[in-house]
């Protein structure tokens, strides 16, 4: 591992070898970068990055594989000390990244404080953790949730299976336990049965031999009614907390998982690529008819999860507002997304159609979610689209919105 800046060893008793690297004893709020290249086999890993996170100021950590950042972590947790000590020792775990051997990877710091106290950005080591390789769907010995693919009425492959060229690669993951399940295949059909009980999510994972790969900065799910924007790995069409999965029951029925990628963060700068993908959950795999299906519960809103990195919130894009079921006498209490773990100072920001005249923002509607509605105005009742949770001073001006 190379240094350079301000980074330098330290000894630090509670660390894994009793040395880190730290920003300490250079220049106040010093920046430095630890580069090294990967050594082990090409394949998927999940990253495990050991540091100090103290509660004398807010540094930053951010790890990057060639030009690609991976993971930006703020040094903002309050862990009971101001030392690097077993209380401020944590990790951050990157789940499925593609490595290829040799891979160049930068670790950059940056220190917070003063000459007195700061938080300096100390790292004890990165793991790399093999990652288990899943047999693809299209082998359904195998995989046993596999009923028949069918795509009309032929039986021709789909030009987005088996190439080396796509840009993403999708898998189909239980939440609950972050594993991985089956490839995702456009005519697959899935067994109900199989999926019962468990919280689902969509991964997109890049295809290391497209030369746009490298390019991503984020992806942008549609999964019927459902929007999700991913601004870091892993990508996932309900996001992640600390790359923890967030999932969703979906119940049997057909659904259009569409995804593009795009080489600016927030769904923004030139599209590099998309798919479309249909798929199918089935009572009866190997008698199943493609139809329609909404995965929204009636009565029920879509639960928008905020994680510990900026997230974008989509409420609307430009052609529509995603709640507005064209009634202007109702409020439209059937149909919303509620936010919940928004945070304005970590970048959080919900993106609405139209102009910030279009919305009023008021309390929640008597019997809903407590915090603060977000209303489009319609010419008779204002129409509810979104809740944002706990929160009561939110300003249709500020950064915190985003008009398109």
């Amino acid at each position: 591992m190379e240094l350079s800046g301000e980074y330098r060893v330290e000894s630090i008793d509670v660390a894994s070898d009793k040395k880190v690297i730290s920003l300490r004893g250079g220049e106040t709020e010093g920046t430095g970068e630890a580069n090294f290249n990967f050594n082990g086999d090409t394949g998927k890993y999940n990253i495990k990055v050991n540091y100090f996170d103290e509660n004398d100021g807010v540094g930053n950590l951010k790890l990057f594989q060639g030009s690609k950042q991976l993971t930006s972590i703020d040094l903002d947790k309050q862990l009971g000390s101001a030392l690097a000590d077993d209380k401020t020792l944590t990790t951050k775990e990157i789940k499925g990244v593609e490595i290829k051997a040799g891979d160049s990877f930068t670790l950059a710091g940056i220190e917070d404080g003063n000459s007195k106290t700061a938080e300096h950005a100390r790292v004890d080591y990165i793991e790399f953790i093999p990652v288990e390789e899943i047999t693809p769907a299209s082998e359904p010995e195998q995989t046993p949730i596999q009923g028949e693919v069918q795509s009309g009425n032929n039986q021709e492959q789909n030009p987005n299976q088996d190439s080396s060229e796509n840009l993403l690669n999708y898998q189909l993951v239980d939440a609950d336990t972050n594993k991985a399940i089956a490839s995702i295949e456009d005519g697959q059909i899935l067994s109900a049965s199989e999926l019962q009980g468990k919280n689902l999510a969509v991964i997109a994972t890049a295809n290391e031999n497209n030369a746009d790969a490298e390019k991503i900065e984020s992806v942008k799910f549609r999964l019927n009614d459902y929007q999700q924007v991913e601004n870091l790995v892993p990508y996932s069409s309900f996001g992640d907390k600390e790359g923890n999965y967030t999932g969703k029951k979906l119940t049997a029925g057909d659904y259009k998982l569409e995804i593009q990628a795009y080489d600016a963060d927030k769904a923004k700068g030139d599209l590099l690529g998309e798919d479309t993908i249909n798929f199918k959950i089935a009572e009866d795999a190997s008698n199943a008819q493609f139809g329609v299906q909404n995965i929204s519960t009636p009565n029920e809103p879509d639960v928008f999860l905020g994680t510990n990195q900026a997230d974008t919130f989509l409420l609307g894009n430009e052609d529509t507002s995603f709640y507005n079921d064209g009634q202007d006498n109702t409020l439209g209490e059937d149909s919303y997304g509620l936010i919940r773990n928004f945070n304005s100072q970590q970048g959080d920001v919900i993106q609405l159609a139209g102009q910030p005249n279009d919305y009023s923002l008021g309390a929640s509607p008597q019997g809903l979610t407590e915090g603060q509605g977000i209303f489009l105005k319609t010419p008779g009742q204002d129409e509810l689209v979104g809740i944002v949770q706990g929160a009561n001073n939110l300003n249709l001006n500020s950064n915190s919105f985003e008009f398109v």
